[in-house]
């Protein structure tokens, strides 16, 4: 999550895409979020607030952890990364380039053997 206002890039959470449909979790706090019985994306928590704040402990930092903003990417990781993020929130709307993820190469898992 993003909250340049607060703390920039203070939690991580999961999006872990399914067959046809997307789940968030949240290992830190050990949550599946849900809506209407079926998984909840990060777009639905997005939307609907009100599912967060059903779903989560007592200790969860609602006021730090706001999946209305969120980026897939931690532009902050590269150099220069905020200054190549505005660029395209200039083109495109913003919202658009937060839901860009990094590529598949970025982002696949490696297992080792020994």
């Amino acid at each position: 999550m993003h909250l340049p206002s607060k703390e920039p890039y203070l939690h991580a959470v999961l999006e872990v895409r399914l067959d046809s449909s997307s789940v968030v979790l949240d290992p830190l706090y050990n949550i599946v979020f849900r809506k209407n019985n079926a998984f909840a994306s990060l777009e639905d928590l997005k939307a609907f607030p009100e599912l967060e704040v059903k779903q989560v402990p007592a200790n969860y930092p609602l006021d730090l952890f706001e999946y209305k903003q969120y980026r897939k990417i931690r532009w902050t990781k590269f150099p220069f990364g905020e200054q190549v993020y505005n660029f395209p929130v200039f083109i495109l709307p913003k919202n658009r380039v937060d839901g860009w993820a990094y590529p598949f190469f970025f982002s696949a898992l490696t297992l080792c053997s020994r």
